[in-house]
């Protein structure tokens, strides 16, 4: 859906016919300037802005300009106002003749900052002349109180504001004068140019109104050197019935306003328009602030979305003001927010479908191939939540053994990357196609770089499930993908801090461990620490006895073989084997990127258990661990009926934490909690095969069944 900034057309649609009649009656009384249709509006938007005098002119840069004329400011004078805001502003001040001063504005209401004005004022200041930016209206407090201690004027600028509130004034009520605009796009807009200025002040308000009209105080009697400002009567005329509206119209805006906060709250890299509660805000401009504007913007654009700056260059850096001598960096807040402001539309004709339209993320995702280039390991490894299963090494190795090519989606919302998933796609008689990530890993989480942004996240991955017809969809390891979601299995993932130093490591040990370590150093065990393709056959020899010993058929050989070649030889790994004299009596493998450390495998001979052979293997690994830099062990997933494995991993200080596998099923469209634990059956028969027939199930199931 496109959604332009501004839509006018719109706006004056319903009331076309009443805006018609109003301006035919303006043709048929031939009142086209000055006249009863203007003095009309003006007792109308007096009684609006409840000051007792209203007066039309011909546009906001004439209702500021005669307001200061009016005060008698010109040459030698100074007006004290903000950088933020259209030049009209500061033009105004600069036609009296008199010097505009600036002070910088608040950095959450982007009005004037009153602690700034001490500094800014001079025996010169005439006048402060605050901006009501965007339909706030500035903290008006404490800059009367200053201003009247030292009976200095105050005169709003209130373009922007049309019924905008302070505590219980009206914007335009409390100052000497307030000036509106009636530019066609604002609040209260007519259908050209024109302006007013409200006051409390008869006098004041009868020095506007000869200023207005060449200085007449009554036909070709001049008493002043004035200009024509007048306004016309068929404004007056679209203005009064447009007048009966604007409450409602206000309205519209500030539902929308909230409609907006509600969409964008929470967003990374988005400050949105805060509303202090003390002042009624009438949003003529919701304006955000986005870091990287020009991709924001583009963005938007690329999706038929308008959107506009208000302002992006502030009045002191202005070509026009380069007489002032302010450079950049004279007003931060200021400059700051005029690079990154992005005003969304804003009109009263918007509905609900076009602020969606604007909000709704635009979610894009690519496939990214690990192995493609080059540059994949020490892009992912710039990440903190990193594993080494998350390297090339591992894709190649599941790309090598299984046929399966893993890979990566980049997940971005609204140009930013969001995620990244690892995925492979598994297929298989037994269990379908279906989607994990990945394989074999015991945790191999989406790596997030905005986390607030799950919800997109996983709109794409259940749209892929979909799409890909996977029986489901596993992701390992990670938080919840969403409220209420249960796990459909839980793991133990036991953690050793390794930072505090071997020292500390082995005085945190429990004393029964120390005992073990202690026997298995005198009952004649030697380990050796090494990459070598040898050492991984006597590995793979215990790891084939180790699990027909738990009743599960063993990964291939061949999947070893790929670990040896893709991680342990170039040094991402290490083989610890316990030797008895010259036989191997049990062994580990252990991973590691970066400063964390994975132990992955573990096997060993039940013959040779009472010599402790796996507490020695495990603390010779650790000192190596941490001689080589690493700063945490993780002991991987643990299955919760594995008592004894859990009971050794907790021997070692560990944390222990759970590790939570979640699966989508894609025919009940839902997240299964509490999935069963492998069949009880499994050990019956695997614990019983010959050990060839039990590797020959491994390859016929893996990686179906991992």
């Amino acid at each position: 859906m496109k959604v332009p900034f501004l839509d006018l057309r719109a706006h004056h649609a319903s009331r076309r016919g009443e805006l018609a009649d109003a301006i035919n009656q303006v043709v048929d009384a031939a009142a086209f300037a000055g006249g009863p249709f203007v003095s009309g509006f003006e007792a109308d938007f007096a009684g609006y802005c409840e000051t007792r005098h209203a007066v039309g002119v011909g546009s906001g840069t004439d209702a500021l300009w005669l307001a200061l004329l009016a005060l008698g400011i010109g040459p030698g004078d100074e007006v004290i106002t903000v950088p933020m805001t259209f030049i009209a502003t500061a033009e105004a001040i600069s036609r009296t003749g008199a010097r505009p001063v600036f002070v910088d504005i608040e950095d959450s209401t982007y009005t004037m900052d009153p602690a700034g004005l001490e500094r800014a004022v001079t025996p010169q200041t005439k006048a402060i002349l605050p901006v009501h930016l965007f339909g706030q209206m500035a903290d008006m407090e404490p800059i009367l109180q200053f201003a009247r201690a030292r009976g200095i004027a105050v005169v709003e600028d209130a373009a922007q504001a049309h019924g905008a509130r302070y505590h219980d004034h009206r914007a335009g009520s409390l100052g000497t004068a307030g000036c509106f605009s009636f530019y066609p796009g604002k609040n209260l807009g007519a259908f050209g140019e024109a302006g007013a200025v409200v006051t409390q002040d008869a006098e004041f308000a009868e020095r506007v109104r000869v200023l207005r009209d060449h200085g007449q105080v009554r036909k070709y009697d001049h008493a002043a050197l004035g200009w024509n400002c007048r306004m016309d009567g068929i404004q007056a005329a679209v203005l009064k019935v447009k007048l009966r509206h604007l409450e409602h119209y206000n309205e519209r805006r500030w539902k929308h306003a909230a409609h907006y906060t509600r969409a964008l709250a929470g967003i990374p890299h988005l400050v949105l328009p805060f509303a202090d509660p003390q002042r009624s805000h009438v949003y003529h401009v919701y304006a955000i602030r986005v870091a990287d504007r020009n991709t924001f913007m583009q963005h938007l654009e690329s999706r038929g979305i308008g959107c506009g700056i208000h302002y992006p260059i502030p009045v002191h850096l202005q070509k026009a003001y380069v007489g002032l001598g302010h450079r950049r960096g004279s007003f931060p807040v200021a400059e700051r927010c005029a690079a990154e402001f992005v005003s969304l539309p804003m009109y009263p004709e918007l509905t609900s479908g076009h602020i969606d339209a604007v909000v709704e993320p635009d979610i894009q995702s690519e496939r990214l191939d690990p192995l493609a280039g080059d540059d994949w390991d020490s892009h992912v490894t710039s990440r903190n939540d990193h594993s080494v299963f998350h390297r090339s090494a591992w894709a190649r190795v599941l790309a090598e053994v299984y046929g399966h090519r893993p890979y990566y989606l980049r997940i971005k919302v609204s140009g930013r990357e969001a995620a990244l998933v690892p995925l492979m796609e598994v297929r298989s008689p037994v269990t379908g196609r279906r989607g994990v990530s990945l394989p074999f890993a015991d945790f191999a989480g989406l790596l997030w770089t905005e986390p607030r942004q799950e919800a997109a996240v996983y709109q794409v991955l259940l749209g892929l499930a979909a799409e890909r017809k996977w029986h489901h969809l596993e992701l390992r390891g990670g938080s919840s993908p969403g409220p209420g979601t249960g796990s459909f299995r839980t793991y133990h993932a036991h953690e050793l801090d390794l930072s505090p130093g071997i020292s500390q490591v082995a005085h945190r040990l429990p004393a029964s461990t120390r005992r073990s370590i202690h026997k298995a150093q005198r009952s004649g065990l030697t380990v050796t620490v090494g990459r070598d393709p040898h050492d991984m056959v006597k590995f793979y020899q215990l790891h084939g006895r180790t699990r027909r010993r738990h009743g599960l058929p063993p990964q291939s050989f061949g999947f070893f073989q790929a670990i040896s070649r893709h991680l342990i030889e170039p040094g991402l790994g290490e083989i610890l084997l316990a030797h008895l004299g010259g036989t191997a009596v049990a062994g580990a493998v252990f991973f590691h990127s970066g400063d964390r450390a994975v132990y992955k495998f573990g096997a060993s001979d039940k013959a040779h258990w009472d010599l402790r052979p796996n507490h020695l293997v495990m603390w010779q690994a650790i000192q190596h661990l941490v001689e080589t830099g690493c700063r945490s062990l993780h002991f991987g997933r643990t299955s919760t009926a594995d008592v004894g494995l859990i009971r050794f991993k907790n021997s070692w200080a560990c944390v222990d934490r759970s590790l939570s596998y979640f699966r989508y099923h894609t025919g009940r469209l839902a997240w299964i909690a509490d999935g069963n634990p492998p069949a009880e059956s499994l050990p019956l028969v695997f614990g019983h095969l010959p050990i060839s027939l039990n590797r020959l199930a491994g390859r016929l199931i893996y990686p179906h069944l991992d």
